[in-house]
């Protein structure tokens, strides 16, 4: 596969180490989501990306600063690549309750979560955006993304029909690159093997 673009989820926060739904919640990294981040940079050490693009929410903006340390390299911020809304779910515990109500709008992507989105509105402002950071890459260089575990998610379910095929733990990569003239993408550092359910929601 001819790799391009890296996506790089951001490190761990307190909601995380908590088991809770992330969301639109704007929360900050803990000291051990950044060193997520440390181990990332320094997995893709001896990459030169041209650019760097984050969600615009703190966690993935202070990943990015993390990146910076490493890679000289532009940074932009963009509000499309947030995690899925998930209104009244955020900053709530992934319990087995939870769990089994979110499921609903899982399976009727069209239904909006009160206080957030639809999953088919999420994939609507997300997909648009990682394929605009992937022609960029294309036909200027190597690039990074910053995303939430939500954006991995709905790549994998884009690319291969199976949100799992993708999923990293905080501060993984996934690689997207074309093979056989298609796009494909794999992650390559902290794959989750057997995510939860609920591992969908960052």
């Amino acid at each position: 596969m001819q790799e391009v673009l890296y996506l790089i989820r951001h490190g761990r926060t307190k909601l995380n180490s908590a088991d809770y739904f992330r969301g639109d919640s704007d929360v900050p990294l803990t000291k051990e989501g950044r060193k997520d981040v440390e181990e990332a940079a320094k997995f893709l050490e001896g990459i030169t990306p041209v650019f760097i693009i984050s969600s615009d929410r703190i966690r993935a903006i202070q990943s990015t600063e993390i990146l910076t340390k490493y890679f000289d390299t532009p940074i932009h911020t963009s509000d499309q690549l947030r995690a899925w809304d998930v209104g009244e779910f955020s900053g709530k515990p992934r319990s087995d309750e939870n769990l089994k109500s979110l499921q609903k709008y899982i399976d009727d992507p069209y239904l909006v979560i009160p206080g957030g989105e639809s999953l088919d509105c999420f994939t609507a402002r997300t997909m648009p955006a990682i394929q605009e950071c992937f022609c960029l890459a294309q036909h200027h260089g190597i690039g990074f993304v910053v995303v939430h575990s939500s954006v991995v998610h709905q790549l994998g379910q884009e690319l291969f029909s199976d949100h799992k095929s993708l999923v990293v733990e905080p501060g993984g990569v996934v690689v997207i690159g074309m093979e056989d003239g298609r796009p494909s993408a794999k992650p390559i550092f902290k794959p989750i093997s057997c995510p939860c359910h609920g591992e969908s929601i960052s």
